[in-house]
């Protein structure tokens, strides 16, 4: 079994991202999720900064314990972040931590990015997640692999990089090339292929209710989503999300 159904007790979950547009909206797209059953929330300092996306963070946490609660600090390297958790207490009253980098390294060899790529784990990575588990450990960790804003790993390469950054994460998280954009099925079967049936593997970016079914169908366990379920920036819709669960539910019905 993955660490997604030891922390959610399903095989498929969605993970809505709360973007800040302001607090009258970000509270109404929290009560959504929770509404529509989502299986938890993911906070982003989007439209915010990084001590207004934990106050938001902790106080949806205050509100709905229950509920599954996930933060990501955009440009915070690892110290820095650690640093903010301890100091707001998170490891206590959060769920999840994603970063868009794992930390996993593709050095290109002469030549240029090409098939003869070197894939590395740098200690610092491997550091951090000890760290992590040290101090939460039932915090689930969703680490970015050929993640967007990222250093362009190659395709021939991409299955490497799974494999070396669920070494260093408990969720390999990918996505397309950019915000909104669709991650490639063939990127998606190549990291499973890679990191086998059991790992996490989530997705975060430009999955739809439309698309989301050929993801399910490649083996992608997590979807962190946002773009495609808003209607501008940071209102959620509840119809968007509630196709998109029924989706993802229907499936998870099908291959219990």
């Amino acid at each position: 079994m993955s660490k997604i159904y030891d922390t959610f007790g399903r095989h498929h979950v969605v993970l809505p991202v709360i973007h800040f547009r302001d607090r009258r909206a970000a509270w109404e797209s929290i009560e959504v999720c929770v509404g529509e059953g989502a299986d938890g929330l993911f906070f982003i300092n989007q439209g915010i900064d990084a001590v207004g996306a934990i106050e938001l963070a902790t106080l949806a946490k205050s509100h709905h314990p229950r509920s599954w609660v996930g933060l990501n600090l955009l440009d915070h390297g690892r110290e820095e972040t650690l640093s903010l958790w301890d100091r707001h207490g998170l490891f206590e009253r959060l769920d999840g931590l994603w970063r868009d980098d794992a930390g996993v390294v593709v050095r290109s060899l002469p030549g240029g990015l090409d098939p003869t790529a070197e894939v590395t784990i740098p200690l610092r990575a491997m550091d951090f997640l000890t760290r992590l588990e040290e101090r939460a450990p039932r915090c689930l960790y969703f680490g970015g692999a050929a993640f967007k804003g990222q250093p362009t790993v190659p395709a021939s390469h991409w299955g490497d990089c799974a494999r070396a950054a669920a070494r260093v994460a408990h969720v390999v998280t990918t996505s397309g090339d950019a915000t909104g954009h669709a991650t490639p099925i063939e990127k998606v079967r190549a990291m499973r292929a890679s990191i086998g049936p059991s790992v996490g593997l989530a997705v975060a970016s430009g999955s739809t209710p439309e698309t989301v079914a050929t993801y399910l169908e490649e083996g992608v366990h997590a979807f962190i989503v946002a773009t495609h379920i808003e209607e501008g920036f940071g209102q959620i819709r509840r119809a968007r999300l509630r196709a998109f669960l029924d989706t993802v539910r229907a499936f998870e019905g099908r291959t219990r």
